[in-house]
């Protein structure tokens, strides 16, 4: 069986911008680097334990959100990644995503 560790860091950064706290500041307080972090929430680190329950202590939360059925993308990941890549786009871009997808859709009957 293996983890998905995109899905772990996935959560970690949603739960960190819902708090509204910045890499930088969670690095801080974790002493570690604003680096790692990051790494961590794009699935790139796989943190250990002990890393995870010190996250989950300063998000305020249980370390079982993080870990809950991370067997496997779930459709919730997809959406989550879906959204955390829009939110990376411009508005220009995001017209032409939504001209794209409306094409495909039109297109895919």
């Amino acid at each position: 069986m293996s983890v998905n560790y995109k899905v772990i860091g996935n959560r970690i950064q949603q739960l960190r911008k819902a708090r509204r706290h910045t890499q930088e500041q969670m690095a801080e307080a974790l002493d570690v680097s604003p680096g790692y972090i990051s790494q961590i929430e794009r699935g790139i680190t796989r943190p250990n334990l002990d890393m995870l329950g010190s996250i989950a202590q300063y998000l305020e939360c249980d370390m079982g959100q993080f870990v809950y059925q991370c067997q496997s993308p779930s459709m919730s990941f997809y959406e989550d990644d879906i959204c955390h890549d829009y939110e990376q786009l411009t508005p220009q871009e995001r017209r032409m995503l939504s001209y794209l997808l409306k094409t495909y859709l039109q297109n895919k009957r």
